[in-house]
C-alpha cells in the first residue's frame, strides 16, 4: 500500500514553510524600511555586519511570495525552486546591468560573473518552462506585453537616472574613501533596485487550477 503520509508530509512542510519564511522576510524587511529609512541595510544579528540592502529585501522577498503564490498549479518543490531562479536572476540580473554602465561611465567594475549567472539562470528558467510551462509568450497577451515594455523601460530609465546624478563618478570616490555613499537619497537607484524583481511579472503565468500540497522530487527532470 502506497504511504501517501510522507508526499503529503513533506510537500506541505515546504509549502508552508516557503510561505512563512517568505512573509517573516517581507514584514522585517518592511519594518527596516519604515524605522529605518529606504536606504538603510539588513544586518546581521550577532556581528553587526550588514548583508543587503533593505529595499532589495523587501523586494526580492515579496516578488517570491507574489511568484509562489502565482504558480499554484506546480508541486511546492518545483515552484520554490522556480520561485528562487528567479529572484536570483534579478539579483545577478541588476549586478550585470550595473556593471555594464559603471564599465562605461567610469571605465572599470564590469562583473563577468554576473553575465554568467544571467546566462546560466536563463537557461535554467528556459529549461523550468519547457517542462512546467510558468511563462506565457501568446500572441494575445497584447496588455502583458505592454506592462513587461514598461516594467524594462524604468529598469533601464533608472541607470540613465544614475548617470545623469553623478552617481558612479561618486560611487568611484566612495570606493576610495574620499566621499559619502551615492546610492544614499538617490530616488534612481531605489527605483532600479526595487524594480529589478518584478521583470518576470507579466510573463508568469497563472491557471485556474491548483494542484495538491504533495512532494515531487522530479522537478529537475527534463
Amino acid at each position: 500500500m502506497k504511504n501517501v503520509f510522507d508526499d503529503d508530509l513533506m510537500g506541505r512542510f515546504i509549502h508552508y514553510s516557503t510561505i512563512i519564511l517568505s512573509t517573516v522576510l517581507v514584514l522585517y524587511s518592511l519594518g527596516t524600511l519604515i524605522f529605518s529609512g529606504l536606504y538603510s541595510y539588513i544586518y546581521v544579528p550577532w556581528n553587526g555586519r550588514a548583508i543587503i540592502h533593505s529595499i532589495s529585501l523587501f523586494s526580492l522577498s515579496l516578488s517570491f511570495l507574489v511568484y509562489y503564490l502565482m504558480l499554484g498549479y506546480l508541486y511546492p518543490l518545483a515552484r520554490a525552486i522556480i520561485c528562487l531562479a528567479m529572484t536570483t536572476w534579478s539579483i545577478q540580473m541588476y549586478d550585470f546591468v550595473w556593471s555594464l554602465f559603471s564599465q562605461a561611465v567610469r571605465g572599470s567594475g564590469f562583473s563577468l560573473p554576473a553575465l554568467i549567472a544571467v546566462i546560466f539562470l536563463t537557461f535554467l528558467l528556459e529549461r523550468f518552462d519547457n517542462k512546467h510551462g510558468i511563462f506565457r509568450f501568446s500572441p494575445t497577451w497584447t496588455c502583458r506585453r505592454i506592462a513587461m515594455l514598461v516594467l524594462y523601460a524604468v529598469f533601464v530609465l533608472s541607470f540613465k537616472g544614475l548617470i545623469d546624478t553623478g552617481f558612479f563618478q561618486a560611487m568611484a570616490l566612495y570606493d576610495i574613501g574620499a566621499g559619502p555613499d551615492p546610492n544614499v537619497g538617490n530616488i534612481f537607484w531605489l527605483i532600479g533596485k526595487f524594480m529589478v524583481f518584478w521583470l518576470f511579472l507579466p510573463l508568469t503565468d497563472r491557471r485556474d487550477y491548483k494542484v495538491s500540497l504533495r512532494l515531487d522530487p522530479r522537478v529537475l527532470v527534463w
